[in-house]
Parts: structure tokens; C-alpha cells; sequence
């Protein structure tokens, strides 16, 4: 016999769990397939606002984990490498085979999702711009306190502004081409060069 199912029975919550994966991945491409490996990541389309952007983000970012179709891709970092710094402390003595794949899952979600608020920083203002510069990197960084472990390693913002105005300030000496070849002389010989 076929049993036949309440209107309001357990497809319903199915229904409504696709209803809000559909929602969050409306404002953002699904992942392009690149041979057998997804994406790195996913692009945003147009996010009102950051806020949006990191629910759109993570729920997708958790929709991919959970994704039953590729359980077990390679990961986009190379694995020897993640080990070999994981050994280069000198209390690690083995690494199970797993914490290199779970390290590097999560290094490429770090690394989408500051990439991700870098490209709303380089977007946001009276001239938005297709390309990311490095202080686009460090303002995505300064403007959550997620980050505040890259202190030491990014520079200020300040420290930017007057690097690229010595840089203008002095314009760059070119060389002859002579100068430019850098030829020893020998002076005892009086051979001229």
C-alpha cells in the first residue's frame, strides 16, 4: 500500500530549505565548473549592502561544504606545501592526513572572502573600479575586526597614501643604455672600455 502524506508533512521544510538557498544564491553566480574542480568562488552580482553581501556569502560558502555531489574535491592549495609549514613548527611531530585538506578548505574561504570585500571596497565611490589594488586589500581588512590578526602584516593605510605620493613626487631616472649595462672597467691596463 502507498501511503499518501500530509499537506503539511516533511516535504514541506524541504521546500522552504530550497526556497532560502534560492534566495541567497540569486544575488551571486553559482560556481563554474573549471575541469573536474568547482570555482575558487562565487561573485557578487550586485550587494546592497555588506551586511548582504556577508549572509549571501557564507550561507553559500556553507551551502558548497555541504554539497553531497563533490564530498571529496582536491583542494585549489597545494597540500605538500600547507604540510610542510604545518611540520616547519617544532612542536608538530605527524599531521594526520586530514588537517592539510581542512586547512586548506578554510584558507580558500579566507581568501574569497576578503577578496570579496575588496572588490566592494574597490566598487564602492564615485568611480568604481573592475581591478583590485593593495589598498583595497588592507581597507576590506580594516573595516572588520575579524582581521585584526593581519595588524603586523598590513600595511597602514596612511603608509600607502605616502608611498604613492613619493612615488609621483619623484619621477622615476632612467637610465642610458649604457648606464643601463654595467661593465667593469680595468684601470691598471689602460685599456680603455
Amino acid at each position: 500500500m502507498v501511503s499518501q502524506q500530509p499537506e503539511g508533512g516533511p516535504s514541506q521544510p524541504r521546500e522552504q530549505e530550497s526556497q532560502v538557498e534560492s534566495s541567497a544564491s540569486s544575488r551571486y553566480k553559482l560556481p563554474k565548473r573549471v575541469g573536474k574542480r568547482k570555482a575558487l568562488s562565487v561573485y557578487p552580482l550586485q550587494p546592497e549592502s555588506l551586511q548582504s553581501f556577508e549572509h549571501g556569502f557564507w550561507s553559500h560558502q556553507v551551502a558548497l561544504a555541504e554539497d553531497d555531489d563533490e564530498p571529496m574535491r582536491p583542494p585549489h592549495l597545494p597540500l605538500a606545501r600547507i604540510r610542510k609549514l604545518m611540520k616547519s613548527d617544532p612542536s608538530v611531530h605527524k599531521v594526520a592526513a586530514d588537517v592539510p585538506v581542512v586547512l586548506a578548505r578554510a584558507c580558500e574561504a579566507f581568501v574569497a572572502e576578503l577578496t570579496h570585500r575588496a572588490w566592494l571596497s574597490a566598487n564602492e565611490g564615485p568611480s568604481p573600479r573592475k581591478g583590485i589594488a593593495k589598498d583595497d586589500i588592507v581597507r576590506a581588512a580594516n573595516q572588520s575586526n575579524m582581521y585584526d590578526f593581519l595588524i603586523d602584516v598590513l600595511p597602514t593605510p596612511d603608509a600607502i597614501q605616502n608611498q604613492q605620493s613619493a612615488s609621483r613626487a619623484e619621477p622615476r631616472r632612467t637610465k642610458s643604455p649604457t648606464e643601463a649595462i654595467d661593465i667593469p672597467v680595468d684601470t691598471q691596463s689602460g685599456l680603455d672600455a
